[in-house]
């Protein structure tokens, strides 16, 4: 593998919502936030309860502000969202790296395209974006591991 990362990704909406900047913190705040489609909610839910989301909890604002929360959006997470969304059959939108896309506003999960990557080149870690406001620039999460051969010797002789 020569650390190319893929150029093909495929985009999520887990969520729709009002997105504005906001010029006093330099961030994105997001309103009015539900589910994208029930199929993603359904995809979604079960994992987010099993990852700590309370049971009760069924609404897309609380889903959006948990998985906000201190620590809960990890790779992990984001990985086992992406499985649960890709099963689903819900449908993905078509990004070219170094290619400008117009998205709707909200929450967006960004994967690697399985089927586009080529030898030599390597995937990314799913990617969280919120969309809407000025332009977001995502940037793969890819790194190449380096494995060191490392020799035991025998103690025995």
């Amino acid at each position: 593998m020569d650390g190319t990362v893929a150029t093909r990704y495929d985009a999520y909406r887990l969520f729709s919502a009002t997105v504005v900047d906001d010029a006093d913190t330099d961030q994105k705040i997001a309103t009015d936030v539900t589910w994208a489609n029930d199929a993603v909610c359904q995809a979604v839910l079960p994992v987010l309860h099993d990852v700590g989301l309370d049971s009760s909890a069924s609404t897309a604002q609380e889903a959006a502000e948990w998985m906000n929360g201190d620590g809960h959006m990890t790779t992990a997470l984001a990985t086992k969202l992406a499985r649960a969304i890709c099963r689903s059959g819900v449908p993905s939108v078509a990004l070219n790296a170094g290619t400008v896309a117009e998205l709707p506003c909200g929450y967006w999960l960004i994967v690697a395209d399985d089927d586009a990557i080529a030898q030599g080149e390597a995937g990314t870690a799913p990617i969280m974006a919120l969309v809407g406001g000025s332009a977001v620039t995502v940037k793969p999460k890819a790194a190449t591991p380096k494995v060191a051969k490392h020799v035991l010797e025998d103690s025995t002789t």
